[in-house]
């Protein structure tokens, strides 16, 4: 059993979390978009995957809204595969 599936079976099928606060601190945007997308992809694309920051600090505003539109672009069904 992959460690993703024992996770699962332990939380009734449920997963959170998986982005680095690190990335999201330093940035740059593109960097935050594409951990946000390989997380996504990785985790959850079967569903039962909740993306948060791995930690709560005071990120730089424009980081955390690009956390926020990466998360609402491509985490919901039908999102591409990371590139």
């Amino acid at each position: 059993m992959t460690w993703m599936g024992y996770g699962r079976k332990r939380t009734g099928g449920w997963l959170q979390g998986g982005v680095s606060s690190a990335t999201v601190m330093d940035g740059p945007i593109e960097q935050i978009e594409a951990e946000v997308r390989q997380r996504l992809w990785t985790l959850g694309r079967d569903g039962g995957y909740v993306c948060q920051i791995d930690q709560s600090l005071p990120y730089p505003q424009a980081h955390q809204q690009a956390f926020q539109a990466a998360v609402e672009q491509f985490g919901r069904p039908g999102s591409l595969p990371p590139a």
